[in-house]
């Protein structure tokens, strides 16, 4: 889908692209409204080089896992609210990751997930 963003969300897109020195194309936004929204483990495909994730509102575990399987552990993060996780490189091929439910969280969250994606 190709539509113009809202200013608000071009706004902050400019900013993140000062702040990282890279340019995006592409945004998307998922809503958690509490903690019984997850998204399951995977990996995003290949022609996303870079994915920028900021976090807004409430704390949720955000899990990667190695693709293959090894001894090592999963890596757990909990971004707090304004939070940005930058993944790049070859973390799509050698991770998945995931944000699984938390029952006792009751307030929502918001990612917004800007991209380069080439095809």
């Amino acid at each position: 889908m190709h539509h113009p963003y809202p200013e608000v969300l071009v706004e902050i897109q400019e900013v993140l692209e000062t702040v990282l020195g890279m340019q995006f194309n592409h945004v998307m936004l998922n809503r958690y409204e509490d903690g019984g929204v997850s998204i399951g483990r995977h990996s995003d495909t290949l022609e996303n080089k870079v994915i920028a994730s900021i976090s807004l509102g409430a704390e949720r575990q955000f899990i990667f896992r190695p693709r293959e399987k090894s001894a090592a552990e999963p890596i757990k993060l909990r971004p707090a609210d304004g939070s940005l996780l930058v993944m790049q490189g070859d973390t799509q091929v050698n991770w998945k990751h995931e944000i699984p439910r938390e029952p006792s969280i009751k307030r929502g969250r918001i990612s917004l997930t800007f991209r380069q994606i080439y095809a």
